[in-house]
């Protein structure tokens, strides 16, 4: 599957991030968190591992951009 198959928007208070938006490399990083949840069969649907392999990816972007804005200090 490939990720032009599918398109989800994700958003929250802070901002709005579509899946055709993605970089090729950050494609690339969406395509290798979703193996990693069909290989260890978290889901058995592409689909839906695509999904979460977005929003992990989105919440390990915010969690890193709020560790840099905090100095590096945060958790």
């Amino acid at each position: 599957m490939k990720l032009t198959d599918v398109d989800f928007e994700f958003s929250n208070g802070f901002f709005t991030q579509r899946l055709s938006d993605l970089s090729d490399d950050e494609i690339d990083e969406v395509n290798r968190i979703a193996q990693a949840i069909l290989d260890n069969k978290i889901f058995d649907c592409e689909t839906k591992a695509v999904l979460a392999a977005f929003q992990i990816y989105l919440e390990s972007q915010a969690e890193t951009n709020e560790w840099l804005s905090d100095g590096k200090h945060h958790h």
